[in-house]
């Protein structure tokens, strides 16, 4: 009798679709678990980028690289293209 009861209950779960909708949520806790540990290390690696930018060498070496300034006490040569020397 416990037998019969207990394959109806596991008939009951498996055509209620209780245990399908158990295995969902389980399957989505998982990817939303695996997003939480991506977000964490992008926000981490964020907030060393954040530091870097607070730091004024790190500001100047960016503004270097990318625009092309000097310091005040660089000394900047300028050279001319020999195409445009041909021209004149």
């Amino acid at each position: 009798m416990i037998w019969i009861c207990l394959f109806l209950a596991v008939i009951n779960l498996v055509f209620d679709g209780s245990l399908f909708r158990l295995w969902k949520l389980h399957q989505d806790n998982g990817q939303i678990h695996g997003r939480i540990e991506r977000l964490k290390a992008e926000n981490a690696n964020l907030e060393v980028r954040l530091r870097e930018a607070k730091d004024p060498g790190f500001l100047e070496k960016v503004a270097r690289e990318r625009f092309d300034l000097v310091n005040e006490r660089d000394l900047v040569f300028v050279f001319s293209d020999m195409a445009e020397d041909e021209t004149l």
